[in-house]
């Protein structure tokens, strides 16, 4: 598997054969973004000081490879910071609407979702390459194309969420 980054959160216990593994993948060039405080021990009670003293080692020796950070919020600046480009951007709503995002076989599925009491228009841009796309409105079942401003490897669509409600745009590879 390839990872553009990587970002742990809630760790404060965990299992050296794990944390030996992130650093593996902060070696291989992959950003790795520790949100929260650093691990305590070692999961688990079997061998539990010889394995405390290893996530101790691992996490001395984590200062070349990781970056910690207080809080999801800072995840996204450490990241931009590092390189890395979020495949889909709602600037200056991200903290209000929520994205998930899937990769499927011809494309890319993107669920957008406005939990607050008033609808919400955005610009979406998406960083993923894409032929064409298509909103899908889940409690009508409507799909319609979606008009799509191509500039240097993005595209960004102007999207209204309707409140408390969300929709599904598909890119299509």
């Amino acid at each position: 598997m390839s990872y553009r980054a990587l970002i742990v959160d809630d760790a404060q216990r965990v299992d050296p054969e794990v944390l030996a593994q992130i650093s593996a993948a902060a070696a291989a060039n992959v950003p790795v973004i520790w949100v929260g405080p650093a691990p305590l021990r070692a999961l688990g009670s079997v061998d539990a000081a010889d394995r405390d003293a290893r996530v101790a080692q691992l996490w001395a020796s984590a200062s070349g490879w990781l970056q910690p950070v207080a809080n999801f919020d800072a995840a996204v600046d450490a990241l931009r910071e590092r390189g890395v480009k979020p495949e889909v951007e709602a600037p200056g709503l991200l903290a209000t609407i929520g994205i998930v995002q899937r990769e499927v076989q011809n494309g890319r599925v993107i669920w957008l979702w406005n939990p607050g009491p008033l609808p919400q228009a955005l610009a979406a841009t998406f960083h993923a390459p894409s032929t064409r796309a298509r909103w899908l409105d889940p409690e009508t079942g409507h799909s319609e194309p979606l008009a799509l401003e191509r500039s240097a490897g993005s595209a960004t669509a102007w999207i209204t969420l309707p409140a408390a409600r969300g929709g599904i745009v598909f890119l299509e590879n």
